[in-house]
């Protein structure tokens, strides 16, 4: 009898050689063809290519208008008639560019690190900037598959 290849290890190899940009993450074995996200459930995957993938938003915000590429959530449309949507909550506007957030501390870092600066962490693989480090890795992770 011969043993089979883990399905991890099947995937990892069938990337191995990969020189693309878009290397799915290996604990995701599901991947779109069209811009190279992956998914960890095929339903999430089957969710991407239905609602968002090359798709204009299609869900509108019916006290605001803005508008969604996903629906949102039963409950949350329910909660609305009595409680803002987290969207429309924002006190604490930055008084140099006019972006809000919903805590202090958010616009605290916004001020700090981003806001009329330079992005300092750039990707070596795709060239694209990033003002904060935690999503500079996580793009790393999610598009390329490298874990820094």
């Amino acid at each position: 009898m011969s043993k089979s290849i883990p399905k991890k290890r099947q995937f990892k190899e069938a990337y191995a050689n990969e020189d693309s940009p878009k290397m799915p993450y290996v604990g995701r074995p599901y991947t779109c063809n069209m811009c190279g996200k992956s998914y960890m459930w095929k339903v999430s995957l089957g969710r991407h290519l239905r609602e968002e993938c090359g798709k204009t938003p299609q869900h509108t915000c019916a006290l605001c208008g803005r508008e969604f590429k996903q629906r949102m959530p039963r409950i949350e449309v329910q909660k609305m008639k009595t409680i803002r949507p987290s969207h429309l909550w924002r006190p604490f506007p930055c008084n140099t560019c006019g972006k809000s957030y919903t805590r202090k501390d958010t616009l605290r870092r916004h001020l700090r690190y981003e806001c009329g600066k330079n992005p300092q962490y750039i990707c070596y693989v795709c060239k694209k900037g990033f003002k904060q480090k935690s999503n500079f890795h996580r793009h790393n992770l999610n598009v390329h598959g490298l874990r820094l």
